[in-house]
């Protein structure tokens, strides 16, 4: 279990929120509600401070995905799989 994080706590670096589910160590914009928690609530506003009660402070070891590389990643496979025009 990692370090408590108060639901208020803001960043002393970038001044930002710290309990939100873009740090949360459950957190994957590719998995359903973009939680691994099967039993998370749906959440809106991912970078602001929430209630949720499955919160982990994400480690620093994991690389975190960032919504570009995702739109990225999404644009290359349409480009892929895109019929071409005749």
């Amino acid at each position: 279990m990692g370090p408590v994080v108060g639901r208020h706590e803001i960043c002393p670096q970038c001044h930002r929120e710290v309990r939100c589910c873009l740090n949360c160590d459950l957190h994957d914009p590719g998995a359903h509600n973009q939680c691994r928690e099967p039993q998370s609530e749906e959440i809106r506003e991912r970078d602001q401070s929430n209630f949720c009660e499955f919160f982990a402070v994400n480690d620093a070891e994991r690389p975190t995905v960032h919504e570009d590389s995702v739109q990225k990643a999404r644009n290359e496979l349409d480009r892929l799989f895109k019929k071409p025009k005749m």
